[in-house]
């Protein structure tokens, strides 16, 4: 998906069919006795950015609980996509990941 068509619709409709997708790969892997997976970081697509609205963790929140529940016993990772960037905010000392051209927050 590309930022020009990231509209709330177009966001929820390509979350669903991922974590569709993410559900068939789960069942696959359990019938087949795979224990570990990589996640995509994007899943939800522009989950952090300020163009998705959607409070889809709220929207999808039942359908990520089901998820978890066939993670359960997996050991399962997930890593940064190619345009995010790490920064670190030098008040706090940790790193904290942001889609690239996002804003990060900042402390007062």
């Amino acid at each position: 998906m590309r930022l020009a068509n990231a509209t709330p619709e177009r966001i929820r409709e390509v979350t669903a069919i991922n974590l569709d997708a993410l559900e068939a790969i789960l069942r696959w892997n359990l019938d087949n006795g795979i224990e570990v997976f990589r996640i995509s970081s994007n899943t939800i697509p522009f989950g952090s950015h300020p163009v998705n609205t959607v409070r889809w963790w709220e929207e999808f929140g039942p359908r990520l609980a089901e998820l978890g529940r066939l993670m359960h016993g997996m050991s399962i990772s997930t890593h940064p996509g190619q345009y995010t960037r790490a920064s670190r905010s030098s008040s706090t000392r940790r790193f904290c990941f942001a889609p690239s051209g996002s804003t990060l927050p900042t402390s007062s």
